[in-house]
């Protein structure tokens, strides 16, 4: 059948000479694999098409969809709520990539998810507008929050240390009461904790940490030691 939504690029492979495979979180049908052709050869048209699927570009959709295919293949696609600085500046674009390859990890097998959608369009337009002084706080927001949609997020700091130490040999330490006061800041008051960048850092790991022990494993992670070095 055929199905117009939107979508958010997550990444794609090359394919043969000139394709792609693509896979997109579409707001109607959860994560999708596309078969796009064309897209990577040397035409100035071909080099336009393939900016459409850089990581978390925003998209329009038309797709002929049919559940049994592994594969999905588009009719149409266009750009929406374009981005200027996440593909340009390059702490955003390691940022983008980041979230991107967290998302890969865990939406193998998603379905559409409205709540998750939302929040993803959100932490796109929160990185894409965030000044130098907001930018490295993007990634810890994006773990936060993805522990509150995906139901990982306790309802108190008492029932985090809790979690960890039921899991003590995970060899995770509880957070410091500085910590503790940051994520209350980020979660109830939304507001950026005064912090240095050591204990951003420090927090960063943490909360990465907590959210690799609640979703099981996340495996090694290719971005974050390039994301380590952006939040000092």
């Amino acid at each position: 059948m055929i199905s117009k939504t939107n979508g958010i690029v997550i990444n794609y492979v090359k394919y043969s000479e000139t394709s792609i495979i693509c896979k997109i979180f579409t707001q109607s049908h959860g994560i999708q694999s596309f078969l796009i052709n064309g897209v990577r050869s040397k035409s100035k048209t071909s080099k336009n098409k393939i900016a459409l699927f850089q990581p978390l570009t925003q998209l329009e959709i038309v797709m002929y969809y049919k559940q049994s295919k592994n594969l999905q293949r588009l009719s149409e696609v266009k750009c929406i709520n374009p981005c200027v600085e996440i593909p340009t500046v390059f702490t955003k674009s390691c940022i983008a990539i980041f979230m991107c390859e967290i998302l890969q990890k865990v939406t193998i097998h998603q379905d559409a998810d409205d709540l998750l959608f939302a929040f993803l369009v959100k932490q796109i337009s929160t990185l894409e507008c965030a000044d130098k002084q907001y930018t490295p706080w993007v990634p810890i927001q994006f773990i936060l929050g993805l522990c509150r949609v995906q139901g990982f997020l306790p309802s108190s700091m008492q029932e985090m240390k809790e979690q960890l130490q039921a899991n003590s040999s995970s060899g995770l330490a509880l957070p410091s009461i500085h910590a503790e006061r940051a994520i209350h800041t980020l979660l109830v008051e939304d507001q950026i904790p005064l912090m240095d960048s050591k204990e951003r850092k420090n927090l960063f790991h943490y909360l990465l940490s907590y959210y690799q022990l609640a979703i099981g494993s996340l495996g090694d992670i290719k971005s974050l030691q390039v994301l380590k070095e952006l939040l000092e």
